[in-house]
């Protein structure tokens, strides 16, 4: 049995680790910034195909959650991040190195698993917290590790084109990189052995299928919505903004107006992560609601901008805007809800809660974006803006019922 002192010193360098861990691992580094782009140039795949990889492996990752629980269960939360980030490396490598569609789409099965896994991680962060009575500082280092992110895809977002330039596989040899590294901090990873004062009851229902309080319910179903419409939103909104600039200025402005309009969304979302924490303490259980307004406003500004009749740039500015609240203001709810959840549940419930909000985040987009592309087949980009609007106010109502809830 390890004394206090050993402990306290296990339990301070995870802190100090954890951002940097957390943060450089939310996603594989510079293949995010060139990932479509890297499988036509240098994959030589077809627009179906690309899109074809984002369904069936996802599909398939849902079909594996009784598998992933009982892996989580077994490793438990620490190991089981750890095992996310190797995961992640070798679908990197997988990316990189592979031959042909079959072998990418294993990738990326792979890929989408490791996050599966990886989730656990704000499990341990909450249950450590716990242990030493500092469970406030949730947020902060939570916050600490989307600004990191923010930051890193920043500057990738700035090097990336010239170095794929120079090599298309240059970008991903420095994802190979920065996945190892990963691998590396994930070793001072520790779940300390923090009890719940429930863990009692729980062993009762350890075995049991996991009931779901309604709070719990309401939060997974508002964590599908609010992420499937910031996700998917983000990508039909910059495409939405993409052809409106194409008929306005032609092709050779469009890519430096969305060159512009990234870098700006980019600064925006370090910005709001920055300052997360100092909102957060002011508004507490406000906060969702808060957000959710604000995705309603941004769809809404992308609409009137395009709408208005003012001068092309200006039309062009408040787009911009409303394309920038859509990326900010995700990282700050994904750390409310984990939050909410982790609050309101039993340790024992905790992993199983976990897989299910991730794997009820992938079904949701599957979702979303199949009823786009039925949309699409009859109507253009703009009939899918209204439609964001009408979810984005769909999930303010949502919000705002949970934080009743939360507050009785």
């Amino acid at each position: 049995m390890e004394n206090n002192q050993s402990l306290e010193k296990r339990l301070s360098l995870f802190l100090r680790i954890f951002p940097f861990y957390t943060g450089l691992s939310m996603d594989l580094m510079f293949f995010i910034a060139i990932d479509t782009l890297f499988f036509t140039v240098a994959k030589n795949f077809s627009a179906f195909q690309i899109t074809f990889l984002g369904v069936i492996p996802t599909l398939i990752c849902i079909g594996l959650q009784p598998v992933l629980v009982k892996i989580i269960k077994k490793l438990g939360n620490a190991n089981s991040s750890r095992l996310g980030a190797i995961t992640l490396l070798i679908s990197s490598i997988i990316f990189t190195f592979g031959s042909n569609f079959y072998v990418i789409a294993i990738g990326q099965l792979i890929y989408d698993i490791s996050f599966v896994l990886k989730n656990t991680e704000s499990i341990t962060l909450r249950n450590n917290l716990k242990y030493s009575n500092n469970s406030d500082l949730f947020f902060l280092l939570r916050g600490r590790a989307n600004t990191i992110y923010a930051i890193v895809t920043f500057i990738i977002a700035l090097s990336v084109g010239p170095l794929f330039n120079i090599n298309p596989y240059l970008p991903m040899y420095l994802c190979i990189f920065f996945a190892l590294i990963n691998v590396f901090l994930s070793f001072f990873f520790y779940d300390l052995p923090y009890k719940d004062e429930d863990e009692t009851d729980d062993l009762l229902i350890d075995n049991k299928k996991i009931k779901l309080s309604k709070i719990l319910k309401l939060a997974l179903l508002s964590s599908t919505l609010f992420l499937g419409i910031a996700y998917i939103g983000q990508t039909e909104s910059k495409l939405f903004i993409q052809y409106y600039l194409d008929n306005t200025y032609g092709i050779g402005l469009t890519a430096t107006y969305l060159g512009f309009i990234v870098a700006t969304s980019r600064i925006a979302r370090i910005f709001i992560n920055l300052i997360f924490n100092k909102i957060y303490i002011k508004v507490k259980n406000n906060i969702s609601v808060i957000m959710s307004f604000l995705l309603t406003i941004s769809f809404s500004l992308i609409v009137i901008g395009y709408l208005l009749p003012v001068p092309n740039f200006i039309k062009f500015l408040i787009m911009a805007i409303g394309f920038s609240f859509i990326v900010s203001f995700r990282d700050p709810f994904i750390i409310y809800i984990e939050d909410l959840l982790l609050k309101n549940s039993r340790k024992k419930q905790q992993q199983k809660l976990f897989v299910y909000m991730e794997l009820l985040r992938k079904l949701g987009k599957v979702a979303l974006n199949f009823v786009i592309s039925l949309i699409l087949l009859k109507f253009d980009l703009f009939i899918v803006m209204i439609l964001f609007i009408v979810l984005s106010l769909m999930e303010l109502i949502l919000s705002k019922y949970i934080t009743k809830i939360n507050r009785s």
